[in-house]
């Protein structure tokens, strides 16, 4: 019994530090896959156009200009009349081609949302991410968007919506 005596404390010592190496290796492992990042998805090239396009925007846009917008959509038909958007140092303005006559209860009713190049751009970044279907043609010049065709979702009808800019003018 005595030379079983003398061969433990080796026998615990290897034991304890084979112990110690499979805990760091679970350890390190672990840790290992804790901390891989997947690789961030490569860009979508609509993204990427629809950035390079707004910055193409952003450096050439004139201080003044005008133009019009049209809109295709499924909704009431006073959304579909063409408004004319005209930007002077930053302000926006909107004139409408039609009356809003009032209703029975004498409210005149609100024109609709009118769009600025800006607010095209915000669609367009939401539509790379968001819709199913996007289709954007751009002005060659200045780089904004001068047809835009979105279908939110290929399993909803009625949702589709267009944006049409014409008649872009830059001001003296």
């Amino acid at each position: 019994m005595k030379a079983s005596v003398k061969s433990k404390p080796a026998f615990q010592t290897a034991t304890l530090f084979a112990g110690v190496v499979l805990l760091m290796i679970v350890f390190v492992s672990v840790g290992y896959f804790f901390t891989i990042v997947d690789a961030p998805p490569p860009e979508d090239p609509a993204a990427i156009d629809v950035a390079t396009r707004e910055a193409q925007w952003v450096q050439n846009q004139p201080a003044r200009y005008r133009f019009t917008v049209e809109r295709e959509c499924y909704c009431p038909p006073e959304y579909r009349k063409p408004f004319t958007v005209t930007v002077e140092n930053g302000l926006r303005s909107f004139s409408y081609s039609r009356t809003f006559e009032q209703s029975t209860t004498g409210a005149t009713p609100a024109p609709p949302e009118p769009v600025a190049v800006d607010d095209l751009f915000r669609l367009l970044h939401n539509a790379t991410r968001y819709a199913d279907s996007l289709s954007v043609s751009f002005h060659s010049e200045f780089g904004y968007p001068e047809i835009i065709r979105v279908d939110w979702s290929d399993h909803r009808a009625d949702d589709e919506q267009a944006f049409i800019i014409r008649d872009f003018q830059a001001l003296p």
